[in-house]
């Protein structure tokens, strides 16, 4: 029986190594082609918008904005257009217990607006409580008749009908003429002030915009101060809300506010916001930090392999270029000795070829093409080939290494 050869298992650990090596290498270096990683989507920022819109054949309603501050007394423009120059249109708000109300937010009957020009408007400031408000546009027949004659009022309404039961029985009342429907909505009243800066200051001696956030009718008065920290108010300021977009936005005049931290405050009669601000005395630039040298991830992978590579095998990669030539030199022997018997091993062959049969000698010349002039070559390899194929050279070099050793 033949001893195993300890240069030939010095070797093969060696390839072990060396495929190692260049593994983690590869990974560093493309690591979504090697692990398969993905970058999720960004999420798509969804546009807000605060208009409610209805189309229908003879007649469009808009109601401006859809969403409204319950309670505090703002109103909802509602502007619509026509197919015909003039008549009427009869509008009807059901309320969030099934009620009709009428444009000054009490009980009521049907509203009935004049159409000229082909367009109409009309105000409604019936959002008392807070939840969903549904109005009725009913557009005549082309002849300017109203299928129904009767105006639907309060009485029309039996008690304790839900909104629904109110909105299915207006159109059933006109089912000869168009209805159009909105879905308006009650809110609670809300408001915020937005990061005045990026830190949280804001430059003295200089007119300063402040920009927030409401849910309240159009043209609402929002009070902006800024207080010291005794409370006493140093500047004070007026914006308006602007109903389409749900923002404020207002200039607050610092000149003369002495360098410190204060509170800013914004009120609209029904809600309140604050936040605490730094008044400096003029702006600061931030300070630049040299940029750090980049460290390529292949670097950092090449060190950790070799530190890995040391606590295994005990000694230090120290020839890279003298271990791959083994490892070639190696794996060409081990794969040509076992695939053909008729492969005369040498030392010193200049043109030994590694054969074999079928699979092979295609994974052999076309895969490796391992030959022992030159030290070795390979060609035709991509690297980040894949799990599948790393763990298949691992087995092809083991059987050949097992061999080796037998022998």
């Amino acid at each position: 029986m033949r001893r195993p050869n300890p240069h030939r298992s010095h070797s093969a650990r060696r390839v072990v190594t060396a495929l190692i090596v260049w593994w983690l290498v590869v990974s560093a270096a493309v690591p979504g082609v090697v692990a398969g990683a993905t970058t999720p989507p960004s999420a798509a920022a969804e546009p807000l918008t605060d208009v409610e819109d209805a189309r229908g054949t003879s007649v469009n309603a808009t109601a401006s904005p859809g969403t409204v501050a319950a309670g505090v007394g703002d109103s909802v423009e509602i502007t619509g257009a026509t197919t015909f120059d003039s008549g009427d249109v009869r509008l009807y708000l059901v309320g969030p217990r099934g009620r009709f109300l009428g444009e000054d937010g009490a009980a009521g009957d049907m509203e009935t607006e004049r159409v000229s020009g082909g367009a109409f408007t009309a105000t409604y400031e019936s959002f008392t409580r807070r939840g969903t408000y549904r109005l009725l546009v009913v557009s005549p027949r082309a002849d300017g008749r109203f299928a129904s004659t009767t105006t639907l009022g309060r009485d029309a309404l039996p008690t304790g009908v839900t909104q629904r039961q109110a909105v299915d029985l207006v159109r059933a009342a006109y089912g000869g003429d168009e209805v159009i429907e909105l879905s308006l909505r009650g809110a609670t009243p809300r408001l915020s002030i937005d990061p005045v800066s990026a830190d949280g200051t804001l430059v003295g001696d200089d007119v300063v915009t402040v920009t927030g956030t409401a849910n309240r009718g159009d043209g609402a008065a929002v009070f902006v101060d800024l207080a010291d920290a005794s409370g006493r108010t140093v500047t004070t300021a007026e914006a308006d809300v602007d109903a389409a977009s749900g923002t404020w936005e207002v200039d607050l005049d610092l000149v003369g506010v002495e360098p410190g931290s204060y509170t800013l405050f914004a009120a609209d009669g029904a809600s309140r916001a604050s936040t605490t601000v730094i008044v400096v005395s003029e702006e600061t630039t931030p300070t630049e930090t040299p940029a750090e040298t980049p460290v390529s991830a292949e670097s950092d992978a090449v060190d950790d392999a070799r530190e890995t590579v040391e606590d295994v095998t005990g000694a230090a990669l120290a020839n890279g270029t003298a271990g791959l030539e083994a490892a070639n030199e190696t794996v060409g022997g081990a794969i040509g000795g076992d695939a053909s018997a008729n492969a005369t091993a040498s030392a010193n062959a200049t043109e030994t070829n590694a054969s074999g049969d079928g699979g092979t000698n295609a994974s052999a010349n076309g895969t490796a093409n391992a030959t022992a002039e030159g030290g070795g070559s390979t060609g035709g390899a991509v690297p980040g080939f894949g799990v599948g194929a790393f763990v298949a050279a691992l087995v092809v070099v083991a059987l050949g290494v097992r061999r080796h050793v037998r022998r």
